[in-house]
């Protein structure tokens, strides 16, 4: 009896550890690793010599590791966004730009962090192109001005460099 009891509570246990692995299995595979590595851990506790669980174990151990990782690198990624998108709202163009490239960095792949660099360079070589023409454009009327001055003066040779001033700002004037 008392063997036959023994080789009862074996299959049993036998029977146990394979439902064990494959509702593991079952779990991993739907991506429930917490789940999975429960039962693959029960079921390591049943048969401890096996080894099939304790690899699984391992193996979701990692994925939940890089898993970890990746949600503090899409955190990063986030707040990097939300710091350029943010200063960009405000005007505030070269926060934006420093908040982008971090992004950019942290995921290199990411089209939106560049195209808004590309933007906001755009945006600060026109804004500088308009600021050049303005000044150039203030500078030619100083220099009309200080001609027209010296012209009604009488001083006509300082009124004639202030016009050649003026022409070398503005050629085709």
């Amino acid at each position: 009896d008392k063997i036959l009891a023994e080789m009862a509570k074996a299959g049993d246990m036998e029977k146990q550890y394979k439902d064990l692995i494959a509702k593991a299995d079952n779990s991993f595979a739907q991506k429930e690793y917490t789940s999975a590595r429960t039962s693959y851990s029960n079921a390591s506790s049943l048969k401890a010599t096996e080894q099939y669980p304790k690899t699984k174990i391992a193996e979701i151990d990692k994925l939940l590791s890089e898993g970890n990782k990746q949600k503090e690198l899409d955190a990063k990624y986030q707040a990097a966004i939300t710091k350029g998108d943010n200063a960009f709202s405000a005007k505030d163009y070269s926060t934006a730009k420093a908040g982008y490239i971090e992004a950019s960095g942290i995921k290199s792949n990411e089209a939106y962090p560049k195209t808004k660099i590309a933007e906001i360079d755009k945006m600060l070589t026109d804004m500088a192109n308009q600021k050049s023409a303005s000044e150039k454009e203030q500078q030619y009327k100083d220099a009309i001005v200080k001609g027209d001055k010296f012209f009604t003066s009488k001083e006509y040779e300082n009124s004639k460099a202030a016009y050649n001033e003026a022409l070398s700002i503005k050629p085709a004037e």
